[in-house]
């Protein structure tokens, strides 16, 4: 009676955790995320006569990013490859009247690991590219300026995702990122080399939460 019992109870054991959902990624993701961005910057300034360099950082940096992000998973799986596409653009303060304004894409790729069934670790690389408005007003010692042209923005970050509902998804990471601005005006060449901590907070709907199946 006592073997019975035994072999009764580790089966019921084996049911429930068959029964219980696996903790699977699955990252089918298209959101909204708001972040602050890298300030401090080198510039080389030149004109038809001159040419100087320095350090020096802006007030502030905010962006915004529309994007997806996507796990190729199957059942089954905690962890894989993510890879991410999307639109950003970033609005840059400077000395209480200039400004840059950025748009652009970028694309993000890494790894990602299912911690617990509601939570999940993201690692991410990111490289961007787009177009950069430098406008700064008149000194006592400059003109006004208005420079505009490419950048070509990269980084790496670390970030968690937690479900609240099946479908609504936090999304919250932060790291490092770096990015280099040619910018042309009134007969002035600018490269804007920015770098720092980079950190980002969104929400995103998840499509669906149903991994690929074998069969």
């Amino acid at each position: 009676m006592h073997s019975r019992a035994l072999r009764f109870s580790a089966t019921v054991a084996v049911a429930c955790l068959c029964a219980a959902p696996a903790a699977e990624l699955v990252i089918r993701d298209v959101g909204l995320q708001l972040a602050t961005l890298p300030t401090d910057f080198d510039y080389t300034v030149k004109d038809p006569t001159t040419s100087r360099s320095g350090s020096d950082a802006f007030d502030s940096g905010y962006g915004l990013a529309l994007g997806a992000l996507y796990s190729f998973t199957s059942a089954g799986d905690r962890h894989g490859l993510l890879a991410g596409l999307g639109l950003d653009t970033g609005q840059y303060a400077y000395d209480s009247a200039g400004e840059m304004t950025t748009f652009g894409g970028y694309a993000l790729a890494g790894y990602g690991f299912q911690l617990f069934e509601r939570i999940d670790l993201r690692a991410l690389g990111r490289i961007g590219l787009g177009y950069a408005d430098l406008q700064l007003p008149a000194g006592s010692s400059a003109n006004a300026l208005d420079a505009k042209g490419g950048y070509l923005g990269y980084g790496a970050e670390l970030g968690v995702g937690w479900a609240i509902t099946d479908h609504l998804i936090l999304d919250i990471s932060g790291g490092y990122g770096l990015s280099n601005a040619a910018l042309t005006g009134d007969d002035i060449d600018v490269t804007l080399d920015t770098s720092g901590l980079r950190a980002g907070i969104g929400l995103a709907w998840r499509l669906t939460n149903t991994p690929w199946r074998l069969e």
